[in-house]
């Protein structure tokens, strides 16, 4: 069955990218939709996890745990979200400078979006230094993306 899914995937290149990158946007859109509360509640059952680790380096305040905890949300899924960008654009384009505009257009426009959504969200907040965390959680993702893709081609030749 894997090995259907894979070979499928490989033929249909660019319709996996796009399926994954609609999907990963609708996740990052979907928890700024959520509620104060509900963001609130996913927040608490993540930092319960994560406490133990936490208490062994020292670091246990609830509060502090839940502020680390988000920003690296943040920069995580803004991460994942334009290294998928970096495969998408690879997938559909040759040209260099198209590749770098989709990546460039997605690494600037999700974020501001993703924070405007929050404005409208009640108990949420859009914030100016969240957009800034998630384009340098965007950076990280796309130098990766980036390195992945040099390993692979020079693997090849």
């Amino acid at each position: 069955m894997l090995d259907r899914v894979v070979t499928w995937c490989r033929v249909h290149k660019r319709a996996c990218w796009t399926l994954g990158f609609c999907v990963w946007l609708c996740v990052i859109w979907g928890h700024s939709l959520a509620s104060g509360e509900a963001s609130s509640q996913e927040s608490s059952f993540f930092v319960s996890l994560i406490e133990p680790l936490l208490s062994w380096i020292g670091v246990w305040n609830e509060r502090v745990a839940t502020h680390i905890l988000r920003k690296t949300a943040h920069f995580c899924e803004h991460g994942i979200m334009t290294a998928i960008a970096v495969g998408t654009a690879r997938a559909w384009w040759e040209d260099i400078r198209r590749m770098r505009l989709f990546v460039l257009c997605v690494w600037v426009l999700v974020p501001c979006v993703d924070e405007t959504i929050q404005l409208f969200v009640p108990e949420r907040a859009g914030s100016v230094f969240d957009v800034l965390l998630d384009m340098a959680g965007g950076l990280l993702g796309m130098l990766i993306a980036q390195q992945l893709v040099r390993r692979k081609a020079n693997k090849v030749s």
